[in-house]
């Protein structure tokens, strides 16, 4: 999105072994806040406040996203049809991130493109304690299917 072309890369220590969580959350949420119980609990995080009229979401306008392709797992906390296509298509990835996905009220449940596999659901006013062991849940998932042939395993 180009009004979050200042935070399109990661701010981590180099030598920092702690995860990546992209936290996708709509500016009327505070994400400032959410962000900030996260980065307490030891991860790195970085935001991103989703689509609007005037500033698209990279991953649906062109099928890719920086922070997506680098997030060991997004929380996508936008619970509208935009967050539900979105984590449609961070579960398609060959090499998915772990998701954690809000469910709203246009998805009462998981999404339909949204597979169990390597997501977590969650519902609307979710606690810190419930997200960070959200969190935590989907990291231990397996997100990762088996080597594909061509993709340089044997």
């Amino acid at each position: 999105m180009a009004r979050n072309r200042q935070r399109r890369t990661w701010t981590w220590r180099p030598d920092s072994a702690s995860p990546r969580v992209l936290l996708e959350c709509a500016p009327q949420d505070s994400p400032a806040i959410i962000a900030d119980s996260v980065r307490r609990a030891g991860y790195d995080v970085a935001v991103c406040t989703g689509p609007d009229d005037n500033h698209p979401c990279d991953l649906l306008a062109d099928g890719a996203c920086t922070l997506v392709d680098e997030a060991d797992v997004v929380v996508n906390l936008l619970g509208n049809q935009d967050g539900d296509r979105i984590g449609a298509h961070v579960s398609s990835a060959r090499r998915p991130p772990a998701l954690v996905i809000e469910t709203g009220p246009t998805s009462v449940t998981r999404p339909a493109d949204v597979p169990a596999q390597g997501s977590v659901t969650i519902t609307k006013r979710v606690t810190r304690t419930q997200l960070l062991a959200s969190i935590r849940d989907a990291l231990t998932r397996d997100t990762q299917g088996p080597p594909m042939w061509g993709d340089g395993c044997p």
